[in-house]
């Protein structure tokens, strides 16, 4: 496996798809188009995900979420890559849809990490740094993987809906400490709120 080391950044990223126009594949997420949000934990280990701000956007790119990275001590994180990071939409409990475009650098090039194919190799394994007093801030975009959804009516209800940012449950080291954390593979870490509130 390939692994980089990415200070302050979060890099994640697996072979998936969504329910879109890609071709259809498993997933080890269990995030699946109009069916229920799996269980997820809001903390793991002190690390957890806060959604800060939604923005609607025209084009292709349907939505922009920003998403805060936070840890209570200073903490270095590997994501295992079984589920990259993503923002869902959610109306009573079900995936309406799936969104994951965003840099593995800050400077990098825009990559779906919502898909087939070799893209998204390198980031699988990538470390980052998080601190308790910076929260790291990504801007997640893209394209709607879900077939069915209709964004304008997204935007017109937004109390309606939720915004939902997941990923696979990453293993930690803290500052100091020793050998990480293990990983669960059935864990999803997650942060939510109600669209009509960011």
């Amino acid at each position: 496996m390939r692994k980089i080391m990415v200070v302050g950044f979060v890099c994640v990223a697996s072979a998936l798809t969504g329910c879109g126009d890609e071709p259809q594949v498993e997933d080890a997420g269990a995030i699946r188009c109009g069916k229920p949000l799996p269980p997820i934990v809001q903390d793991w280990g002190g690390f957890a995900i806060k959604i800060e701000k939604a923005h609607r956007l025209t084009g292709a790119d349907v939505a922009q979420v920003d998403v805060s990275l936070m840890s209570r001590s200073p903490t270095k994180v590997t994501q295992p890559g079984a589920l990259p990071l993503q923002v869902l939409l959610v109306r009573d409990g079900i995936v309406i849809d799936r969104i994951a475009k965003y840099p593995l650098l800050p400077d990098g090039e825009l990559t779906d990490w919502i898909g087939t194919g070799d893209a998204a190799l390198p980031a699988i394994g990538a470390t980052w740094s998080i601190q308790p007093d910076k929260p790291f801030t990504i801007s997640i975009r893209g394209p709607g993987h879900c077939r069915d959804a209709q964004w304008n009516e997204v935007w017109e209800n937004r109390a309606q809906f939720e915004w939902v940012a997941v990923m696979s449950a990453p293993s930690a080291v803290q500052a100091g400490s020793g050998s990480p954390s293990p990983a669960p593979t059935d864990v999803l870490l997650g942060g939510r709120v109600s669209a009509g509130s960011v």
